[in-house]
């Protein structure tokens, strides 16, 4: 029996071993509580129950990890916890993906022109695994505990596995987020709606700002040029999932997770080798570029139904798209250049104004004073 949980699910943790922890709460008196408690007693404790978690999924999959320690002498039980998961590397296809979760999504809406600023955490690690080698474990992990069957039963021990990319295959996010732009730039999605562009910042302050002025507002522009044609308004929508799924993603990304995954190493590695041919578990010389390429590629044919075979076209309006936005910058610095002529003239006379009558009553102070 193998229970699927998270790497993310002992936030507090600095270091995750590969082991359970103690429970914060009883999952039994938690699922109690939830019988007999009304929707508006279970809003104003939530907040309190999820502590450092970022979100109910987190929490509940701590509990449930909780609730599959009591067996671990009476079934043949397994936990493991894949990082974040993302595109497969090989099966069945390179790129293969089904949802537009995670950096995905981000990549797809930086893409497609409507993301222009994302919270992240430049230098730390981007903790992630393809869903094949997840799956790859997943399986070994079940093999490796019926051959420990016996064992296990009289120890107690339930063995638990983190997946998740490491120390094996470093990468941290700014490199994540610059490879991404330079292969969107070369395969660019379909009728973006503007040029791909935007970065990441630390500053949560400067990221409102940003999202207000290059998303928000520009959301509703369009919404109301569709009104007044008579089409379905559809950015503000666009614009507030993703919202919702940047407020979910920007607690893993601003934080640094060190996940040990000495034991899942060591089960495939203890496979024959025509079997760690099947169940592979990359540990060394991967190609982060390609894996990119592969997800972002998978994405536009998988998740957003878009043919390769309109790429050609796709490049022709990325470059449409290109010289759009350089105009527009262009007439934004001369709309500023304007308004300081034309101001700053103004603001020179308030001073010339303003300096002589403060200068008198200094001196007039001073006078009095003396």
């Amino acid at each position: 029996f193998v229970h699927l949980s998270t790497a993310f699910c002992h936030c507090e943790e600095d270091v995750l071993q590969e082991k359970l922890y103690e429970p914060l709460y009883d999952p039994h008196d938690i699922m109690r509580a939830m019988d007999w408690m009304n929707d508006r007693i279970i809003d104003v404790i939530t907040p309190k129950l999820l502590d450092h978690h970022p979100s109910c999924y987190t929490f509940t999959k701590r509990l449930a990890e909780s609730l599959v320690a009591e067996y671990g002498s009476k079934l043949p039980l397994t936990v493991v916890r894949p990082s974040i998961v993302v595109p497969s590397m090989k099966e069945p296809f390179p790129g293969w993906v089904d949802s537009l979760n995670g950096p995905i999504g981000v990549m797809a809406a930086a893409g497609k022109g409507v993301l222009r600023s994302m919270l992240c955490k430049p230098d730390f690690r981007a903790e992630m695994v393809p869903v094949d080698v997840a799956i790859n474990i997943i399986i070994s992990a079940a093999y490796s505990r019926a051959k420990k069957q016996s064992v296990s039963f009289q120890t107690k021990e339930v063995l638990t596995y983190n997946i998740s990319s490491g120390d094996n295959v470093p990468i941290i996010w700014g490199d994540l987020v610059d490879l991404g732009k330079t292969i969107i730039r070369e395969n660019p999605y379909d009728a973006g709606l503007w040029y791909p562009g935007g970065t990441i910042r630390t500053n949560p302050y400067l990221h409102a700002i940003i999202v207000f002025l290059c998303q928000t507002i520009p959301a509703y522009l369009i919404d109301f040029i569709m009104l007044l044609t008579r089409n379905k308004r559809f950015m503000v929508r666009v614009q507030n999932r993703i919202r919702l799924g940047m407020e979910l993603l920007q607690y893993f990304t601003m934080r640094q997770w060190n996940f040990k995954t000495e034991q899942t190493i060591d089960i495939i590695q203890n496979l024959k080798p025509e079997e760690q041919e099947i169940f592979f578990l990359p540990l060394k010389n991967v190609d982060v570029k390609e894996l990119i390429k592969n997800a972002i590629i998978g994405s536009r044919v998988y998740c957003l139904k878009e043919p390769l075979e309109n790429l050609p076209r796709a490049r022709r309006h990325l470059k449409w798209l290109y010289w759009l936005d350089k105009i527009s910058q262009l007439c934004l610095v001369l709309l500023f250049a304007w308004l300081l002529v034309s101001y700053v003239p103004m603001l020179h006379h308030m001073i010339n104004v303003i300096t002589p009558d403060f200068a008198a009553s200094t001196m007039m102070h001073k006078v009095a004073k003396t």
